[in-house]
């Protein structure tokens, strides 16, 4: 199987990993522990509020995030 590439989320260095390199690596740029295979799903780093919550929409105000996936984000609302 061919190697693949990315960048590390942290510090954007260029990575090239396979399956030889198992599920886990280490960035060489960072020292970041990072896992292979894994997307992290879309939406504001989890340090930063998400822009959405107190908006209003229509009637309704949105509350919490309920749960976030590849397609899209469920969120309460009220």
């Amino acid at each position: 199987m061919a190697k693949r590439s990315g960048k590390c989320p942290k510090c954007g260095e260029q990575l090239e990993f396979g399956p030889a390199s198992g599920p886990k690596m280490v960035c060489s740029g960072c020292g970041a522990k990072l896992t292979v295979g894994k997307s992290k799903p879309a939406g504001p780093p989890p340090d930063q509020p998400d822009p959405l919550i107190g908006m209003t929409l229509g009637e309704f105000k949105i509350g919490e995030l309920l749960g976030r996936g590849a397609m899209g984000a469920v969120y309460k609302a009220s």
